[in-house]
């Protein structure tokens, strides 16, 4: 799954994922007009984007097709970023890419914004995403109760959270120092992970054939320059794609060289520290 950058073009595949008028007050609490419009769409997103910072994010697979949308902010101040509109393509849901997208969005918000916490808004009535939003790890915060007004219905306003500590599955990585002592040692003892591959070949297709040839039931989660580089299949030379993958309840790090081919992960690293380790104490008896 890719993380990119929302473009007007994916407005086309959007606007018909909430088609009834209740449902689309419990996604956006009517900040967007119903039926979706384009121009109010885009407008209102500028707005957001101007009084609190917010981005809007799709989440791909390898078709570019959006199948998920959200908007992020985060607060420099409280340290928290903060998830709104979040909505999956609905012949996508009931197939785990709502638990997959999270996944990455929260590694993206934890790992590149450095927030120590992301939170949400869901209303009360919105029962089946407040079940799926605890599922995944945010837990309720502060209840506002009649909050919104829905034609003859008030609904309470419910704000949760997930802390970076209180994830589930958390990327397994080593101290800075440790990470950069052990690569030059990895480098110099044993070579990289990947030797040599086609010039110039795309990071998350890199990753993938690692996992193939390593027989590695893995997948990759985010790559972060396809976050920040709409052209992450045109890196300049010797340049590395950052990223994570998911092997089994855990994800690492990894860096991948897309012009020699080089892979290294937090896996082999750490990998390689225990066998450190485990030699030095072998060696002190």
């Amino acid at each position: 799954m890719r993380l990119r950058p929302f473009e007007e073009k994916d407005f086309e595949v959007i606007k018909d994922w909430i088609p009834d008028e209740r449902g689309h007050a419990m996604w956006c609490a009517n900040r967007f007009q119903y039926p979706l419009d384009k121009n109010d769409f885009l407008t209102v997103l500028s707005d957001m984007a101007k009084k609190h910072g917010d981005s809007p994010y799709v989440v791909t697979m390898d078709d570019d097709v959006p199948d998920g949308f959200f908007c992020y902010s985060t607060n420099d101040e409280t340290k928290e970023g903060m998830l709104k509109f979040v909505v999956v393509a609905p012949y996508r849901r009931g197939s785990g890419i709502a638990q997959e997208m999270f996944r990455v969005a929260l590694s993206f918000a934890f790992e590149e914004t450095k927030v120590n916490a992301v939170h949400l808004i869901v209303f009360s009535v919105n029962g089946r995403a407040k079940k799926f939003y605890e599922k995944v790890g945010f837990k309720e915060r502060k209840t506002d109760h009649k909050a919104f007004v829905y034609k003859d219905e008030h609904w309470s306003r419910c704000n949760m959270i997930i802390r970076k500590d209180q994830r589930n599955g958390p990327i397994r990585r080593l101290p800075v120092c440790m990470v950069m002592i052990m690569f030059a040692a990895l480098l110099l003892l044993t070579g990289c992970v990947s030797g040599e591959g086609e010039q110039k070949k795309p990071g998350r297709d890199l990753m993938n054939e690692y996992f193939q040839n390593a027989g590695k039931k893995a997948s990759v989660e985010t790559i972060y320059a396809d976050v920040t580089r709409p052209d992450a299949d045109r890196l300049e030379m010797s340049d590395y794609v950052k990223g994570t993958y998911r092997l089994g309840k855990d994800s690492y790090e990894f860096w991948a060289n897309v012009e020699t081919g080089s892979i290294y992960t937090s896996e082999r690293l750490m990998e390689f520290g225990e066998s450190v380790l485990k030699l030095q104490a072998d060696r002190l008896g």
